[in-house]
């Protein structure tokens, strides 16, 4: 059974596609950020080898 693609979705104001590698680096910062990593769960990635 071949893999199915997300789709994307676009609004006027927000684009939902699938994640590419280009998104990593923005990713990592968002994930070390305390703030953020309040409300991502048990335990999100700090580095690009658990993404």
């Amino acid at each position: 059974m071949a893999k199915k693609e997300a789709p994307k979705i676009q609004t006027e104001r927000l684009i939902l596609r699938p994640r590419e590698g280009k998104d990593i680096p923005n990713m990592l910062k968002m994930f070390n950020n305390d703030e953020v990593r309040e409300f991502l769960g048990s335990n999100p990635p700090r580095d690009n080898t658990q993404c």
